[in-house]
């Protein structure tokens, strides 16, 4: 590796020349320009010629020219007041996978997938359902705490290419601790969801605490594995869980 592309915590992409082995030398820096809040930024993705990272303030994807530091597309995410990108992007063919944040301050958080290419929205699902959409019989209070829900996902996706498998752990649902505010499950919250990342369909689900009261997010790593179980090779993945348990699937 001659060169390293990283990113500070308020999103400022560095191009570093590591060849001497002692000391990195800065080739560009790439500045988003979003306001010097205490954020988080998990850093970025490679696709071709390109550079992927997120902003905040407005929330943005951005692709970055990885010989020039020029931005070459730009993407405004910003659909909430205090939805947030932190979550290193995945790139996935010709897909480059976005996940939201900010639940804890009132966000519906969401997936979603752009154009290596152009920045476009390929398409985008929300990890909390609205009135009428599976799971949302799930929320049965008259408050509307699902505009508000949360499952906010502040770690990357993991990705199964044998099984075109986007797999995400998704956080807690909001408003926090408060359980009797929204009575039920409240899908899709403290869930791994795994999608479809041709088109943002959910094959499957699993979720760990129903109606958390207690904030035991489940956006931590899902890692994928091979292990032989009773004589039979298996394809799985395993997570320890904050409720205290560790599964595997």
């Amino acid at each position: 590796m001659l060169f390293r592309s990283l990113t500070d915590q308020w999103g400022v992409l560095y191009k570093i020349d590591v060849r001497s082995g002692d000391l990195g030398r800065i080739v560009w820096r790439m500045d988003p320009g979003q306001e010097k809040a205490p954020l988080s930024n998990r850093g970025a993705a490679l696709a071709g010629n390109l550079v992927i990272t997120v902003a905040n303030y407005p929330a943005r994807v951005i692709g970055t020219n990885r010989d020039t530091g020029k931005i070459v597309w730009e993407t405004n995410m910003h659909d909430q007041t205090d939805v947030q990108l932190t979550a290193a992007p995945i790139v996935i063919g010709d897909k480059v996978i976005v996940p939201a944040a900010g639940g804890d301050r009132g966000t519906r958080c969401w997936l979603a997938a752009l154009d290596v290419a152009t920045g476009k929205v390929v398409w985008k699902k929300f990890t909390v359902p609205a009135p009428g959409e599976p799971g949302s019989e799930t929320w049965k209070d008259k408050n509307n705490a699902w505009q508000v829900g949360g499952a906010a996902m502040w770690v990357s996706s993991s990705y199964d290419p044998a099984t075109n498998q986007l797999l995400q752990g998704t956080g807690n649902p909001v408003p926090m601790f408060d359980a009797y505010y929204r009575p039920g499950d409240n899908l899709f919250t403290n869930s791994i969801i795994s999608w479809n990342p041709d088109d943002g369909k959910m094959n499957w689900y699993h979720q760990y605490t129903p109606g958390d009261m207690w904030d035991y997010d489940e956006v931590g790593t899902h890692i994928l594995f091979d292990a032989t179980v009773n004589g039979q090779k298996r394809s799985l993945m395993t997570h320890s869980a904050r409720n205290g348990f560790l599964y595997t699937f």
